[in-house]
């Protein structure tokens, strides 16, 4: 499998690809696939939870008239709605999917679909919008008669199809009765006071369903609870309970102050240097159970922390009967914020076993049980949670979360695993030997969850850690090394081999840099990183090395080449690809290396070794750019220079592109000894991964002189100046003049440089030889010079030339006549009129000439000049 076909399975995860709600077609549990990364509704999965993205919002349902002032969604009766200043879309799904579209005159804060055709819709003002028609195209609007002008709306809870509860901002409670075309409002509380008296204009209108007067210290209503027609109403100090009776008239049975039991369970989450009486609490919003329990999420604040909160739940037991409270849990949330930063108030809904509180962009689920300590959290990338519904069923209770712009998700927690005894595996049991132990082994699977999930290109999760120095180095080794034996959960099946191979690669890499991008990587020990290191670049080379083992899998002779190396690097009978590339990770090299080094001794006729020769180059070319690449990589990003702690595969396989260049000249050579049966593009093919060779062998000798140490300075030079002196030589050889050339003046080997020149076909070597006596000067002329002078001895074909030469450049003529001797040198200083220094040349040249006929014309012309010096 290629990198493009496992980014596919991430691909998969972009939420277009989502269904939209209420046109679900295949239940995600009907495809199987190799992992749950793979899935792509699966957005993670730990051995407790796993978070689903289970369908999108219709597009439609979205107001574009301002922000959204309500948002409501019931999965049992399948509708949900979405409300802004004055719009309400009501979404029906539950047979054809349907937008109902209502227009409203104030924003509606609190909306209940009663039954299919009947809704009714309430603004914290009072005013209320009932539709009544089957379409959901008329409504009713009526105005509940509050007792102040300042008084508001705060909390609704459902009695029934035709009753509600409603409570306010004075601690007042209604009640809406709700037949057919009409609607009742009526109190809960009764007025006797002086106060009802002059507002009795107002309260005449509104029967009373009970004896009992609003207390005085009623506070505002933050929530309203129905169950089994008892009302639970809090506020910001009580609970108080409320029996519906069967004349329709409210019974309240009792009214408790938990303010103080707030604060003395809290001030069991506070340090040991924070007082009580230091702390500030206020109760945010309450749930209840069906164990019929209350659920209270208060904040806190802790000196020293600025306007920074801090977040608790608590749960009480009631007894109707007797009116007595108990604190049956208190637990703090793992979470802090600003409050007049945070677009709405904490909410928190529950099951028997779990809390979910939400927050912006935060949905954390807390344990309510003392056998547990687990808490978790889905926190979305770039978005904000509209609404959390839960429900349990079996052993997993789960949260469904609508989002803004990431569509449902849902948060599916297994309650058999998280509250199983410590003996079975589970990382949240409250009773362990090693609770330190038991921190570390959380953070090593958040981690893991972080790594795999977080590496999601489309994923809308962030997945934040909080470790210390001991987790982090510890979970990094502990899941890379899981990993490397093949022991870790995020790895297909083995028989998956092609996919198996690229994830093992993948999420390797994908730890180190998840460590380095949340600034994790400086806690794990500069040692281990290096060992960490160099073993990733072996997968790496191991991943690369399949990739192109796929590519050769047609070339039998490549393939039967391989083959007996890996009987003899394995050791085993039938060994191939597939055992070094799973099993025999750390063979790699030695693999690649033999390949290289038996090229030439591989049997077969030519046009076989040919096509073994092609792949080899290839597979040594490959196969060193990914191992470079890679130590770069780690040089840059990860902040670790494996080439300091140990010569890595790059220094090993650098060294084979010398032997393979060379391997490939001696080849050449001898198909052109015999070149019937060869194809003309195969030879090419062979010259240009000769050139390839050249270029990359002479790089790499020249970086490791340039880097290696003082004590091995000489002898990394000596080795640079035979790789580019044999080099060069060797592409001559071929008749690669004009490579050879360039190679010679990128590399400023200046001899090697003019004997490729001279020694080659080019219709311009004269003119190069000028532009090149410009670039180098005077090295390169007196190169030149010595080149020219050395091969005209047995002919005067150069002589000419030498001559135009000194001419041309005289300053570089005399330096270098001043340390050496041409033998036409005093035709040059006879042209000069320098007929001493001519005449000296002249005699060198007779004490060295011994043709005969050349040697009396020297003496003639030494008669000459003497004649002439003497006048």
């Amino acid at each position: 499998m290629t990198v493009t076909e496992l980014n596919a399975y991430f691909s998969n995860k972009r939420k277009e690809n989502v269904p939209t709600l209420g046109y679900e077609t295949v239940p995600v549990s009907s495809v199987e696939f190799p992992r749950p990364w793979a899935n792509p509704r699966i957005l993670s999965e730990t051995t407790a939870y796993q978070i689903v993205r289970n369908s999108k919002l219709p597009v439609e349902l979205k107001t574009d008239h301002g922000p959204v002032s309500l948002f409501y969604a019931n999965s049992n009766e399948k509708y949900l709605c979405m409300a802004s200043q004055n719009k309400v879309n009501i979404y029906s799904y539950s047979s054809q999917p349907k937008i109902n579209q209502l227009t409203v005159f104030d924003a509606v804060q609190f909306f209940y679909l009663l039954t299919r055709h009947r809704a009714i819709g309430i603004s914290t003002k009072g005013w209320i919008c009932y539709w009544t028609d089957k379409g959901l195209d008329q409504s009713m609007r009526h105005k509940i008669p509050m007792f102040t002008i300042s008084e508001r709306i705060t909390s609704v809870a459902r009695l029934g199809d035709s009753q509600l509860v409603l409570g306010s901002s004075t601690g007042e409670l209604y009640m809406l009765s709700i037949d057919d075309d009409q609607i009742l409002v009526s109190t809960i509380y009764l007025y006797k006071s002086f106060l009802s008296f002059i507002t009795g204009f107002i309260r005449s209108q509104l029967p009373c369903k009970s004896q009992y007067k609003k207390p005085h210290d009623a506070q505002s209503i933050l929530n309203i609870h129905v169950m089994d027609n008892c009302i639970y109403s809090v506020d910001k100090n009580c609970i108080t309970l409320c029996q519906l009776i069967s004349d329709g008239q409210i019974e309240i049975t009792a009214r408790i102050n938990i303010e103080s039991r707030i604060s003395s369970s809290i001030a069991q989450l506070l340090p040991p240097d924070v007082l009580k009486t230091d702390v500030q609490s206020e109760i945010l919003n309450s749930c209840l159970t069906k164990e019929k329990e209350i659920i209270v999420l208060a904040s806190y604040t802790i000196p020293g922390l600025g306007d920074y909160v801090q977040y608790a739940l608590i749960t009480f037991v009631i007894d109707p009967k007797n009116a007595t409270v108990y604190e049956k849990f208190t637990a703090s949330i793992p979470y802090s914020a600003i409050p007049n930063n945070m677009k709405s108030t904490p909410r928190i809904a529950a099951t028997v076993a779990l809390a979910f509180i939400t927050f912006d962009n935060t949905v954390i689920a807390v344990s309510l049980d003392t056998v547990s300590v687990f808490e978790d959290a889905v926190v979305l990338k770039e978005d904000y949670v509209l609404y959390t519904e839960v429900y349990s069923q079996k052993d997993i209770d789960t949260a469904i979360i609508y989002t803004m712009d990431s569509g449902i998700l849902e948060f599916k927690i297994d309650i058999a695993k998280i509250q199983a005894p410590s003996e079975s595996g589970n990382l949240y049991s409250a009773s362990v030997n090693d609770p330190r132990q038991r921190v570390t082994d959380i953070f090593e699977a958040k981690f893991e969850e972080a790594v795999v999930y977080g590496a999601l290109e489309h994923t809308p999760l962030v997945f934040p850690l909080r470790p210390d120095s001991n987790d982090i180095a510890q979970a990094v080794i502990h899941m890379f090394t899981e990993i490397l034996r093949n022991q870790s959960r995020v790895l297909p099946s083995r028989h998956l081999i092609d996919l198996y191979i690229e994830s093992r690669y993948f999420f390797l890499n994908r730890l180190m840099l998840f460590a380095k991008e949340n600034n994790f990587i400086e806690k794990v020990s500069l040692h281990e990183r290096e060992k960490l290191m160099l073993k990733l670049e072996m997968y790496n080379i191991s991943s690369a090395l399949w990739d192109f083992h796929k590519e050769r899998r047609g070339e039998v002779s490549t393939q039967s080449y391989w083959k007996s190396i890996l009987s003899d690097l394995i050791s085993m009978e039938k060994s191939d690809m597939k055992d070094l590339s799973v099993d025999n990770v750390f063979q790699t090299k030695e693999f690649i290396e033999k390949a290289c080094d038996r090229v030439l001794l591989q049997g077969g006729d030519l046009s076989s070794q040919m096509q073994v020769f092609k792949s080899t180059n290839e597979l040594l070319q490959r196969m060193f750019k990914t191992a470079k690449k890679f130590e770069e990589t780690c040089a840059f990003v990860h902040e670790v220079d494996i080439s300091t702690f140990v010569h890595p595969l790059a220094y090993h396989l650098g060294h084979r592109l010398f032997r393979l260049f060379k391997s490939n000249i001696k080849f050449v050579a001898k198909v052109n000894e015999d070149p019937e049966g060869i194809m003309t593009d195969s030879l090419d093919k062979i010259q240009e991964d000769i050139i390839i060779l050249a270029r990359l062998s002479l790089t790499f000798a020249l970086e490791e002189k340039n880097t290696s140490q003082l004590d091995a300075k000489e002898e990394a030079d000596k080795k640079y100046k035979k790789v580019r002196k044999d080099v060069i030589e060797g592409l001559c050889k071929l008749g690669l003049y004009q490579i050879a050339i360039n190679l010679a003046q990128d590399h400023s080997d200046i001899p090697a440089l003019l004997v490729a020149l001279q020694t080659s076909n080019l219709h311009d070597v004269r003119e190069k030889n000028l532009q090149y006596i410009d670039q180098f000067g005077k090295e390169y002329y007196e190169c030149l010079l010595k080149y020219l002078d050395e091969n005209r001895r047995t002919t005067n074909a150069n002589d000419g030339y030498i001559l135009e030469l000194l001419t041309r450049y005289p300053s570089h003529a005399q330096q270098f006549l001043e340390k050496s001797e041409l033998n036409i040198a005093w035709i040059y200083h006879h042209r000069q009129k320098d007929y001493k220094r001519s005449l000296n040349s002249l005699k060198i040249c007779i004490g060295k000439e011994e043709n005969e006929r050349r040697l009396n014309m020297y003496r003639s012309w030494e008669e000459i000049l003497t004649v002439a010096l003497q006048q």
